[in-house]
């Protein structure tokens, strides 16, 4: 049967609601000619609403906010395709506005200053229309010649999660489709040394492995994908000598046989702890400290052992309680 994702859900719903604010715009009698004229650029109505949607996405990550405060006169709203006019300080209610009330928005008008306070009328929809524009710059490219699109370079995805799940449902109903090239922006960083360049392979990546693609055997040497979230991943026989994984989130990621050589690997969690031998008879019972770097010990006859995770020698030895210690924990500061 006919699988459908949230995104999926979204889209329809959005077509719909482009729709109707379509059928409303072109009922405006001094604004019909205007709005046919302006949306005759695009293969349909709701692909004008589409872009107009996408593009206030953008300004969003740029900026930060899921709410943005725009200015009358800014340069984001006298541009195409709102190209919004002002009248007395306030902004005029001609084609440019209602668009803009058109793409899910909630507007609310400041009289007091001229501007406008713009948001989606459900955060979800930021992570949608961003997914939506980094697929359609994608589509849009040919393998070979891939380009990271603007919408994995302005932000890490790593504080988005809701974002990479967008994405990563899309890249799973379409893997044919999107897999080599979102593979392709991971390796582009190779060459391109910029800050963006390393936030939309980190991203790209990050996507990936979210839709459970594995990344087995491919050449990713030199790769730059700091702080990339790569939990789960599948990286088997994967190279990835001299990439720059510091700040990964790798645990429980498989690297059987990965050639790791020359890594940077500052901060990156790969979900492993350190072991070490200890000789101690009569055990019943041990804890790790929260740090991972103590280990306590109850013994049968009482007596609490304290070792250094690292050379597996006692530190330290307390009394004996006078009989066998069937359960230990430390305090949450690892003090005690």
């Amino acid at each position: 049967g006919l699988t459908m994702t949230r995104h999926s859900l979204y889209k329809e719903y959005t077509k719909e609601w482009y729709r109707r604010e379509w059928y409303k715009l072109r009922h405006r009698k001094e604004l019909r000619e205007r709005a046919e004229q302006a949306s005759a650029r695009y293969s349909c109505p709701e692909e004008w609403y589409s872009r107009a949607a996408k593009q206030l996405c953008l300004h969003m990550y740029k900026e930060g906010k899921s709410l943005v405060k725009l200015q009358a006169g800014d340069a984001f709203l006298s541009s195409e395709p709102f190209s919004l006019t002002t009248r007395g300080g306030e902004v005029k209610r001609e084609l440019g506005y209602w668009l803009l009330r058109g793409c899910l928005t909630q507007v609310k008008e400041n009289k007091q200053d001229g501007s406008l306070e713009v948001s989606f009328v459900h955060d979800l929809l930021r992570s949608f229309f961003l997914a939506e524009a980094t697929f359609e710059q994608l589509r849009e490219q040919q393998v070979g010649r891939i380009k990271a699109p603007a919408s994995l370079s302005l932000v890490r995805l790593q504080e988005e999660v809701e974002s990479i799940k967008e994405h990563a449902m899309v890249v799973r109903s379409k893997r044919d489709k999107y897999r080599e090239k979102l593979v392709e922006v991971v390796r582009a960083s190779r060459d391109d040394g910029s800050e963006e360049a390393g936030r939309a392979s980190a991203n790209a990546a990050s996507i990936l492995v979210a839709a459970g693609e594995a990344l087995s055997g491919l050449d990713l040497e030199g790769v730059r994908v700091p702080g990339a979230i790569l939990r789960n991943g599948i990286f088997h026989r994967t190279n990835l000598r001299r990439a720059d994984l510091s700040g990964v989130d790798a645990s429980h990621g498989y690297f059987m046989e990965a050639r790791l050589e020359g890594a940077q690997l500052d901060g990156a969690d790969f979900g492993e702890r350190a072991s070490t031998r200890i000789e101690c008879k009569h055990v019943s019972c041990g804890a790790f400290e929260p740090g991972g770097k103590a280990l306590a010990t109850g013994r049968r006859d009482g007596r609490i052992q304290v070792w250094d995770g690292e050379t597996g020698k006692c530190d330290k030895e307390l009394g004996s309680h006078g009989s066998k210690i069937k359960i230990l924990s430390w305090r949450a500061d690892g003090n005690r």
